[in-house]
């Protein structure tokens, strides 16, 4: 009965893409969540419950208990929540820098820098403050989530030093040019 409404749902919504409503998604998610063994949560859900555990933990264990709607667990989320960490170059790092460097003997103070470039997971996540991110820097409009993380690096030549200086969550235009032709 249940996937027979989902099916249901998914054809309204294979009509007319636009006037397709978030709540009707919802609905949807939260009914295939409820049919399968194993939880796969969309990005919503998760901003969902991120949001209520973030503003009222007591409320969010009060939504879960109730077995009214299909939410993570802590664990889950809290693979989502990351320490607070800007972009770009910080006067903490600096700081950090310095004092590190600063205990480094006189003859071993060679360093590099490092540019490089990691893939990264596009989604969105909370850090420890609630502030939401996971958007890129170089993106073409506010949402367009980051696909890399350019990072700066000084290592040291001679010891095993390295810390990150700065790194700026991008996205990659020449990909999306590439996916817009497919």
């Amino acid at each position: 009965m249940i996937s027979h409404l989902c099916a249901l749902l998914r054809d309204c919504a294979a009509t007319n893409d636009d006037s397709y409503p978030t709540t009707l998604k919802f609905i949807t998610e939260q009914m295939d969540l409820c049919n399968s063994e194993k939880k796969i949560y969309t990005p919503p859900v998760l901003r969902f419950a991120m949001l209520v555990r973030f503003h009222s933990p007591a409320a969010y264990n009060a939504i879960r208990d109730s077995e009214f709607l299909v939410l993570p667990g802590h664990r889950t989320l809290d693979q989502y929540v990351v320490p607070k960490r800007s972009p770009g170059v910080s006067e903490s790092r600096v700081k950090e820098l310095t004092t590190v460097c600063s205990k480094i003997e006189d003859g071993k103070r060679e360093v590099g820098i490092i540019f490089d470039e990691m893939a990264c997971q596009a989604q969105l996540s909370f850090d420890a403050s609630g502030q939401l991110f996971g958007y890129a820097l170089n993106g073409l409009g506010t949402e367009t989530l980051a696909e890399s993380i350019l990072c700066f690096m000084v290592t040291g030549l001679n010891t095993k030093f390295h810390q990150v200086l700065s790194f700026y969550p991008v996205t990659n235009p020449g990909k999306r040019k590439e996916k817009e032709k497919e």
